[in-house]
């Protein structure tokens, strides 16, 4: 299902770079994400066999027909149609990291014992994108069991900066 949802993914980034909508249908899949949170069984409601074809595209057009680009509510008459609509969470996955490999931009997650100020969160910023040469969407997260520092994931690197590593660091040196 993986390479199902990489190409339907992949066609409707194709189709919004095309129209120049990547943002709009960037921000009608967040729409659609965002439905999927509040309501998980959605997508297998559209998938249920039981129900006639046509009643579950008429409950796509009404759920989304007039508030979403007319491409994208297409591709989920298409995945509803072709029994892959279960896999719409991952064709969401898939068009939002090609939006981030066009945009050079790489999420990354930033976890600290404490909220960083503002100006502690621009010079990480700064430093991290001079470092990675991309543009920096910073997710904060606030770990209580940390003693001090930070942690941060990007790029399936981790860049452990805790007071844990510190200590781990400065035991292994002594046992010398």
């Amino acid at each position: 299902m993986k390479d199902t949802s990489k190409a339907y993914g992949e066609a409707l980034f194709a189709i919004a770079m095309e129209k120049s909508k990547v943002q709009e249908y960037a921000e009608s899949l967040e729409t659609i994400a965002t439905v999927l949170g509040e309501i998980p069984e959605y997508p297998m409601y559209l998938a249920t066999p039981a129900l006639p074809l046509s009643e579950r595209l008429l409950a796509i057009e009404e759920a989304f027909g007039k508030e979403l680009p007319e491409d994208v509510v297409s591709l989920l008459k298409l995945l509803c149609e072709h029994s892959h609509i279960t896999a719409l969470s991952e064709i969401i996955e898939e068009f939002f990291k090609l939006e981030m490999a066009v945009s050079n931009t790489i999420t990354v997650t930033i976890t600290s014992k404490i909220p960083l100020t503002e100006e502690q969160k621009e010079k990480l910023i700064k430093k991290l994108e001079d470092k990675y040469r991309k543009h920096i969407c910073p997710i904060y997260q606030i770990d209580e069991t940390l003693i001090g520092g930070f942690t941060i994931t990007a790029e399936d690197q981790m860049i452990d900066g805790s007071v844990q590593k510190r200590l781990q660091r400065m035991k292994e040196v002594m046992k010398l």
